[in-house]
């Protein structure tokens, strides 16, 4: 699709756009300030039971092919990481399974099983190009955690970035010796679910023939990265990756929801 879209000299672009979000750009600009020094190292958690306790046909999320909760929920997480980070270099995965048979729950086939044919608890460290390494873990087999979302760790201080599914949330910031504090929202769209936000950073790009944020090439060194941690996991070891894509552009702070620049 990348090469077929360079060819026909037109653009390509790829959900999810939650990291274009107020509480993603608000971490984002402290990080790019230098808030937390130079980053060493993170946590990236998105785990929970499964999606057959509320979904009435959700053998998808269990299929060999494209199924488990790395591919359901990595690239929100994995994509925020490539914001604020950069490219990843380099990653090692483990995984388990914990259930090989799913019970349904709501829906006209509530109460049938599904088999569980993918990894369904994964966990993995990656190192980015940058030098910082972060570990993360995407599961269907966690009841309940503790865990923040993503939290990134440097030599001047920590800083907790929000849920990557959603647009907005609390940033939090501990300086050295200190204690943590929530930080204001200094960007749009941090108080609803703009889910086409990346199709319209698109078309102004277009327009002021600028690179596009949510871009093809982000979403295929995400896609990749998400392959190395499963072939890890069966037996490749620690896996380069070869892709690149360039760090997207950050929002402007300041505007309003509705301006995009």
């Amino acid at each position: 699709m990348l090469a077929a879209t360079d060819a026909a000299g037109v653009r390509i672009g790829c959900a999810p756009d939650t990291f274009l979000g107020g509480g993603h750009q608000s971490a984002r600009r402290l990080l790019d300030d230098g808030a937390i020094g130079t980053p060493v190292g993170g946590t990236a958690f998105l785990m929970l039971a499964g999606h057959e306790r509320w979904h009435p046909d959700p053998h998808f999320y269990h299929a060999r092919a494209g199924g488990g909760p790395l591919f359901d929920m990595g690239p929100y997480c994995l994509i925020d990481l490539v914001q604020l980070l950069g490219p990843v270099a380099e990653v090692v995965a483990f995984g388990t399974v914990g259930h090989a048979q799913r019970v349904i729950a709501k829906g006209p086939r509530a109460g049938s099983e599904i088999a569980v044919d993918c990894t369904s608890h994964v966990a993995g460290l990656l190192r980015f190009e940058q030098g910082a390494i972060v570990q993360i873990a995407t599961s269907f087999e966690v009841w309940a955690h503790k865990h923040t979302p993503i939290e990134l760790y440097g030599t001047e201080g920590s800083l907790a970035v929000p849920d990557p599914n959603r647009f907005g949330g609390e940033v939090e910031l501990c300086k050295a010796g200190g204690s943590w504090q929530a930080m204001p929202t200094t960007h749009g769209y941090a108080d609803d679910h703009y889910r086409i936000l990346g199709l319209v950073d698109m078309a102004v790009a277009i327009a002021n023939a600028r690179p596009h944020r949510a871009s093809g090439a982000l979403a295929f060194h995400v896609l990749e990265v998400m392959e190395a941690l499963v072939g890890s996991n069966e037996g490749r070891g620690i896996v380069p990756i070869e892709s690149r894509c360039a760090r997207p552009g950050p929002m402007a702070a300041g505007l309003q929801t509705g301006e995009i620049a």
